[in-house]
């Protein structure tokens, strides 16, 4: 006999709902990271005389306080974060043998990354 769909078990959302969250609390943390970082660098230049020059900016700050590398940093954990929830999502998917979605979330990874590469490549050249 046929399965109906509502004798179908709900799917467990409980760790998609624990991605979304962490997700979501790494991008309000790193808008408020970033906020901060630039309401420093405004506080610098009125202070000094001069802006933070986001070129000369260290991808870590320093032991002496840089805000503009915090911007910098918060930047980058901010790009980030779409690739590591794709990451995830492959993960999750392989765990629970759903290969088609697996596949899918490999195949934008691998676009993120050569897209990734190459960006850095033709940087160099």
């Amino acid at each position: 006999m046929a399965e109906r769909i509502e004798d179908r078990a709900p799917p467990d959302r409980a760790p998609e709902e624990r991605l979304q969250n962490l997700l979501g609390w790494g991008l309000r943390i790193g808008t408020l990271a970033v906020a901060a970082g630039m309401a420093v660098a405004l506080v610098w230049s009125l202070a000094t005389g001069t802006f933070p020059s986001m070129q000369s900016a260290p991808l870590w700050p320093r032991a002496s306080f840089d805000p503009a590398a915090l911007v910098l940093l918060t930047a980058l954990l901010l790009v980030l974060l779409p690739p590591v929830r794709v990451i995830l999502a492959a993960v999750a998917f392989a765990r629970e043998r759903e290969w088609l979605y697996f596949t899918f979330s490999a195949v934008a990874l691998a676009l993120i990354s050569a897209s990734t590469l190459l960006g850095l490549w033709l940087r160099k050249g």
